[in-house]
């Protein structure tokens, strides 16, 4: 019984280190493991992080282009659609006054021939409306006047 009850302080100093060893390591592990699983957790919401901001630029720079784009081809249209409404009106006033030359140049020619053609018939028209005229004189131009001796 002395040689147990000599070696039960050995077994207890070895037990006790045994434990303390395993304390330690678990210690470590568990030290290691948290450690492990904040640096991932840190690393992983910074590339997130890193993510999501690169993500937020590109689409202000899409969003930016998309603006720029959209912006230019409204003044192109604009512009076009002014340069189109005043060639436009040019043509339609250009038009116009050639429309309304002609017109004039017409209303005047036909004018000038009824004015000759009818020249002659004066002088069978003119006596029955205005008894007392007897006698009817062009002047060399087109427009004929009418002298009546009574």
């Amino acid at each position: 019984m002395g040689v147990v009850a000599a070696a039960a302080p050995v077994v207890d100093i070895v037990v006790a280190v045994v434990v303390a060893d395993v304390v330690v390591v678990v210690a470590v592990v568990v030290v290691v493991v948290v450690v492990g699983v904040v640096v991932i957790v840190v690393v992983v919401v910074v590339f997130v992080v890193i993510v999501v901001a690169v993500v937020a630029f590109v689409a202000v720079v899409i969003v930016t282009v998309v603006v720029i784009v959209v912006v230019v081809v409204a003044v192109v249209v604009v512009v076009c659609v002014v340069v189109v409404a005043v060639v436009v009106v040019i043509i339609v006033v250009v038009a116009f006054v050639i429309a309304v030359d002609f017109v004039i140049v017409v209303v005047v020619v036909v004018a000038v021939v009824v004015v000759i053609v009818v020249a002659d018939g004066w002088c069978i028209v003119l006596p029955l409306l205005l008894p007392g005229c007897c006698q009817y004189h062009a002047v060399e131009t087109v427009f004929p006047y009418i002298q009546c001796y009574c």
